[in-house]
């Protein structure tokens, strides 16, 4: 089994230009730390003045999964695929032996040079809808990790399935649902149970149900 993680609808962008900001406030905003990526904490009086603004901004979620999901057992055994849909509509594809900074603001700056067009090592872009992702892809079971969804243990799921690949798309946003018809494009909606769950804490219970015969597997 090969294993594709999306994480979708991601709350990751870049630093905003709104008219009626003056240049004075822009020129703090954009300064801060010379981080180009909208952020929650380090931008938060700007994001105030943003549509939906109690969701965005949250590259920290991104990195948190990113960093489980390129440490895992499942990567190194070369079984995973890890791409960011953005808010935006860009795909952010990871390279299956890319190591994640650990350090956020670094992280932040790789990313918001990427989303300005340059090459940064490890990362790639592309500009595609969440549904031409996942088409493109071609997944043997595409399923939608959602509170709403069926309850039942990813284990058996993934042990069923000893060949072919699965595509697992979790929400990267801290409330709310998916802005993509995700719940549509997806063969199966699962829920982890009654506690709702952030994104890291899914990701690793992706991680974790592996089939071990897999990750076994020199």
């Amino acid at each position: 089994m090969k294993l594709i993680i999306i994480l979708a609808d991601a709350e990751i962008e870049l630093v905003p230009v709104i008219e009626e900001t003056k240049d004075e406030e822009l020129e703090a905003v954009q300064s801060m730390h010379s981080i180009p990526v909208l952020d929650a904490f380090f931008h938060h009086d700007l994001i105030k003045k943003l549509p939906e603004s109690t969701r965005r901004g949250r590259g920290d979620i991104v990195h948190n999964c990113l960093s489980l999901c390129q440490n895992s057992i499942p990567n190194r055994k070369n079984i995973l695929r890890v791409y960011v849909h953005t808010r935006d509509d860009k795909v952010i594809t990871i390279e299956p032996g890319m190591e994640i900074s650990p350090n956020y603001i670094k992280f932040l700056n790789d990313i918001g040079a990427l989303l300005k067009g340059g090459a940064v090592p490890g990362y790639s872009l592309s500009n595609k809808t969440l549904r031409e992702l996942v088409n493109e892809l071609g997944a043997d079971l595409v399923i939608a990790m959602h509170p709403q969804g069926e309850e039942r243990p990813l284990k058996g799921l993934f042990e069923s399935r000893s060949s072919g690949t699965v595509l697992a798309i979790v929400g990267a946003f801290p409330e709310g649902d998916y802005k993509s018809p995700v719940i549509k494009m997806a063969e199966m909606s699962i829920s982890l149970g009654p506690r709702m769950m952030r994104a890291p804490e899914v990701i690793s219970e992706i991680l974790q149900s592996t089939p071990k015969v897999l990750t076994d597997k020199k």
